[in-house]
């Protein structure tokens, strides 16, 4: 029997929003069976001890209470004797009814919790098509609730069998296995040949790889559909150098291996959803509190827009920094990334995050007319902290305007209050839950190879756009989001291909750090050899869909007149793959790539 818990857990207090009714109440129940049950059990022994008092023995003599309570256990198992002639007492009918019922109950309770493994692998049998989450941390267990809200197949693998949340997620409909991710016959056991996607967020970066290079031994021999295996990267050094080498080798792995950094992730998502940096309106100046991990990133993303705009030629984007250690750390994220020295005009206050320096800082800027902040984002690892510097600078600053945001480690309690919130007064102030924003589904469209073949599928999009197409014309000119899958997979094959394209030519890819990066052009001869590399690419992709030449173009038979070597192809379109391929720095760029020179 497990061990009962007398305090319910989060789910009982207050029901979450991620989850049904009926799944709220099977969780409440799952919390409370147990004492329930002792406790119905105790109420049926009494009542049948009570109910045997009353009741004559076979010669007519008064029960003694020892008999009446022998008599009373003998009812959980159906053994009890009554005189067929004698009226039972009320509270004896009750118990030689309930009792069974209870034992019969805890028996099979019992059965689920000694053959639950042998239950769980029976319904992997039959799993297909579904995602793998190995690993049941915080990111893991949102992954899982989020998966399982759009009704999708989730296995867990966790290490740690009594972690509490293996139940909960149980109880969403999701598949846990105990054991170490990392292991070739645990990964088998969770289906990983039938899988759709496999994801890994333990808590160790080396952990995630590990598990990566696992799943590319045990499906090197796999054939058709290429899996994705997305795995959480924390060292942000570590992260620039697994990212450099995401092109390196072609892509003729059955595994396409994505990395995401909930950093990275994060602050793209925030810099989307809180500045508009294409506004003409007035010049932006970002206020930025604490610089840690998610700070930099904020701060490398916001430039690297800032260069894809073209605005660095007109102005530096002004940036001002709070921090103990200001100096320090902004001087070794320009040695990381060079660009950010030519593109933003940086105002380091070397002060301490707490008040009332910080107070200071906040009235000298605000005395500066030329350049007043327009943006204020506070990136402090103590979320209660981060919250109440934000009042009180939405105290301070209520009559300028300025766009507040907090960065929370999570999107609840105070900052599910100010999302909530119908106070006028809060309306320029708002939370951003790093977790909840960054662990959800959303994130598999992150990785480097995703993100490109997305920001691809976006170009063809405005370029189809621009001939004066419409999606009644080009039904593919519709939202990435309803693409269908199989289009989907050719812009992730013609995203995988860039990298070997770019090789061919003695060229990289990695991060986009120096300034400039993205207004890489290549030699006319190098474009026409891309070009025809692309072509190639795009045939053999046809071919093994079971396309043939043909005149006329027929998707539903699968006829394509463009099905020709390179020399027979026509010279419009030929002109489409060489402006496919004079975009690739700048695909590159807006993905966060860019272009260098292989040596040796």
């Amino acid at each position: 029997m497990p061990a009962f818990k007398l305090i319910p857990n989060d789910y009982i207090l207050r029901k979450h929003p991620d989850v049904s009714w009926r799944e709220w109440l099977g969780m409440a129940w799952n919390d409370i069976e147990w004492p329930v049950v002792l406790f119905l059990g105790i109420m049926s022994l009494t009542l049948g001890i009570v109910g045997f008092l009353q009741y004559p023995s076979p010669d007519g003599t008064p029960r003694s209470f020892w008999d009446s309570m022998y008599g009373s256990l003998q009812l959980f198992s159906m053994q009890a004797e009554f005189a067929s002639s004698a009226l039972l007492p009320f509270s004896l009918q009750i118990a030689r009814f309930f009792s069974p019922t209870l034992a019969a109950y805890a028996l099979f309770q019992a059965f689920m919790v000694v053959f639950k493994e042998q239950l769980e692998l029976f319904r992997l049998v039959r799993t297909t098509n579904h995602f793998i989450i190995c690993g049941l941390g915080e990111k893991g267990f949102l992954l899982t609730k989020d998966l399982r809200k759009r009704n999708h197949r989730v296995v867990i693998i966790e290490q740690n069998g009594n972690n509490p949340r293996l139940e909960i997620c149980r109880e969403l409909g999701a598949i846990a296995i105990v054991g170490d991710a990392r292991d070739g016959k645990i990964l088998v056991k969770a289906g990983i040949r039938e899988a759709k996607h496999i994801i890994a967020v333990c808590g160790e970066d080396g952990t995630n790889v590990d598990i990566a290079g696992q799943a590319e031994t045990l499906l090197q021999r796999k054939q058709g559909r290429i899996t994705p295996c997305t795995i959480h990267i924390t060292d942000p050094y570590l992260w620039t150098i697994l990212r450099e080498r995401e092109f390196v080798k072609a892509q003729i792995s059955p595994v396409r291996v994505e990395m995401f950094n909930i950093y990275d992730t994060g602050a793209r998502a925030l810099l989307h959803e809180a500045l508009n940096l294409s506004d003409d309106s007035r010049p932006p100046h970002l206020l930025i509190i604490g610089m840690g991990n998610f700070a930099e990133y904020l701060i490398i993303h916001a430039a690297r827009e800032w260069c894809l705009l073209d605005k660095h030629l007109e102005q530096k984007l002004k940036i001002t920094l709070v921090d103990p250690l200001v100096k320090d750390k902004l001087a070794n994220l320009q040695v990381r990334f060079p660009l950010l020295t030519k593109t933003c005009e940086f105002n380091p206050q070397k002060h301490s995050t707490n008040w009332p320096k910080l107070q200071d800082t906040i009235f000298s800027l605000e005395t500066n007319q030329e350049n007043p902040v327009t943006n204020a984002f506070i990136c402090l690892d103590d979320s209660s902290f981060g919250l109440q510097v934000g009042f009180t600078l939405l105290q301070l600053l209520e009559d300028h305007g300025k766009e507040l945001m907090v960065r929370m480690a999570e999107d609840s309690g105070l900052a599910s209050f100010l999302r909530e919130t119908k106070n006028p007064g809060f309306k320029n102030l708002s939370a951003f839950g790093l977790l909840e924003s960054t662990c959800k589904i959303e994130l598999l469209d992150d990785g480097a190879h995703e993100t490109l073949a997305r920001i691809i599928h976006e170009d063809y999009v405005e370029r189809e756009k621009e001939k004066g197409l419409t999606v009644e014309q080009n039904p593919s000119m519709i939202a990435w989001e309803s693409l269908p899958d199989e289009l989907k997979e050719s812009n992730r094959r013609q995203a995988d291909h860039i990298g070997i394209k770019l090789a061919a030519l003695g060229y990289g890819i990695k991060p986009w750090r120096e300034y400039g990066g993205e207004k890489f052009k290549f030699k006319n001869e190098e474009i026409f050899k891309l070009a025809k590399m692309e072509h190639k690419r795009w045939r053999d992709e046809k071919d093994q869909e079971g396309w043939k030449y043909g005149e006329k173009r027929d998707d539903i038979k699968k006829i394509h007149p463009d099905l020709v070597n390179w020399e027979s192809l026509s010279e419009d379109e030929k002109r489409k793959d060489i402006e496919t391929v004079k975009l690739i720095p700048n695909l590159l760029a807006r993905a966060g790539f860019q272009i260098y020179k292989l040596h040796g």
